[in-house]
């Protein structure tokens, strides 16, 4: 059976971001767990000193990002980089990035075995490109229908899914963080708004390469009233890194 690695990609000047990592990190602690390891990618590792006996830190350095971005700075390129970094040290591994604002609030075998079975995961499917309303997405299907990208053809079952939760079965993973980063580099040099290339990469790629998973229901992703859970989240892991860590489920 091959283990499950987690990884977190934090950065920046927020703390914010950092209490939420930790929070969801906790979150696995307290459900025992023990299927791989916990990594977490970061310019600052002390926001995580109180868990260095539990989890493994990659320091990146700001200079490393510019080249993760690529030739038009897609901020979140740097996401799809990571895992591909990651994947590129392991054998066989599945690996499941996580956004910081997720946690998992049930046991997570479900999503291990769909791992195991190949099967990759990402949080929901928020719905097929040309049904959807929004202006970015109208405007990322009129860009995008009827053509390919990365050998894959954008159709009428072209869906979109959120990436706050990614899972990739470890046989498969080299081939396809490089297909994904590929679809990524090809959608970049469209006039297409970057918010949300590197989610829709994710889609098209892990749908194309097996029966994709939600894994809503045993991970939460907050990321549309996070003012609400960080007034939550604050003052537990506060008390965590104050030594007073408890095993208490999200």
């Amino acid at each position: 059976m091959s283990s499950t690695n987690l990884l977190y990609f934090t950065f920046g000047e927020s703390r914010t971001i950092y209490r939420q990592a930790a929070f969801s990190i906790l979150s696995f602690l307290a459900k025992d767990w023990c299927c791989g390891k916990i990594v977490v990618m970061t310019d600052c590792p002390l926001a995580y000193s109180f868990l260095e006996k539990r989890i493994s830190i990659i320091e990146v350095d700001e200079s490393q990002l510019p080249n993760w971005r690529g030739p038009t700075n897609n901020f979140f390129r740097a996401k799809i980089k990571a895992l591909e970094h990651c994947i590129s040290q392991s054998t066989d591994e599945n690996w499941l990035y996580l956004d910081s604002d997720s946690f998992l609030f049930k046991d997570f075998q479900p999503l291990q075995t769909a791992l195991e079975n190949g099967r990759p995961l990402l949080h929901l499917c928020e719905g097929r490109l040309p049904e959807m309303r929004s202006k970015s997405i109208r405007q990322m299907w009129s860009c995008t229908k009827n053509r390919s990208f990365g050998g894959i053809h954008f159709g009428e079952e072209t869906a979109m899914w959120n990436a706050g939760v990614i899972g990739i079965p470890g046989k498969a993973a080299p081939a396809t963080i490089a297909k994904v980063l590929q679809v990524c580099d090809e959608l970049c040099r469209e006039k297409i708004r970057p918010r949300l290339i590197e989610q829709l990469s994710f889609s098209v790629v892990l749908a194309n390469s097996g029966e994709l998973r939600p894994a809503e229901d045993c991970v939460a992703h907050y990321w549309s009233n996070k003012p609400e859970w960080e007034a939550a989240i604050a003052p537990f892991v506060r008390g965590s890194a104050a030594g007073n860590e408890k095993q208490v489920h999200p």
